[in-house]
């Protein structure tokens, strides 16, 4: 659209992934590919499809049905994290530090003049492999600390609101030559 002189705003109105209610882990995962994808590419706006499922065969809710119990399901709690780490980030400095490089993907935004990374790896690119170490550029000194978006609980509606905090697996790397080396599994991580 720029190309032809349209700076016009756009907006993904209607974006989702079904957890086919049997695997909310790649709801969970998909969740934070796209917004994070999307928030690199310029979207002004970004909105997941449903909230709630709202038929027993459209499962693309971040809440099952009220009739089916209306549990939060994982990719409730990817959202709320993904919200929390990027809430008051400058998304016009957002930076695209990787895009399909080795199949790996990473972004850099900036909240409160800090850097926030989102790195994922394809991993149905790459099927013979369950982890893959990568290294990315970072412009910080010490030590990275890693946060894993997906939730260590196998369902949503097993957790508890009270140990939300704990539900993130985090590990602290350390810097070395402003370059972070770190192993990935298939789902994003947080890095700050």
């Amino acid at each position: 659209m720029e190309k032809h002189g349209d700076k016009s705003p756009v907006w993904i109105t209607e974006g989702s992934w079904g957890d086919d209610s049997r695997e909310e882990a790649l709801q969970s995962q998909f969740l934070p590919r796209f917004y994070i994808t999307a928030l690199g590419e310029n979207i002004e706006k970004v909105l997941w499809f449903y909230l709630i499922d709202t038929f027993s065969k459209e499962d693309f809710g971040l809440m099952h049905r009220f009739k089916d119990g209306g549990e939060k399901k994982l990719s409730y709690y990817t959202y709320k994290l993904m919200t929390e780490k990027l809430t008051g980030s400058d998304f016009s400095k957002t930076e695209t530090i990787y895009k399909n490089k080795n199949n790996t993907y990473v972004y850099k935004f900036i909240k409160n003049n800090k850097p926030i990374y989102v790195a994922w790896w394809d991993s149905w690119k790459e099927k013979d492999k369950k982890l893959k170490t990568i290294t990315i550029p970072v412009n910080f000194t010490g030590n990275a600390l890693i946060t894993s978006t997906l939730p260590s609980a196998k369902k949503g509606s097993s957790i508890k609101p009270d140990n939300y905090s704990e539900l993130f697996k985090t590990v602290t790397i350390p810097v070395s030559n402003n370059q972070l080396t770190f192993t990935i599994g298939q789902n994003p991580v947080f890095i700050e």
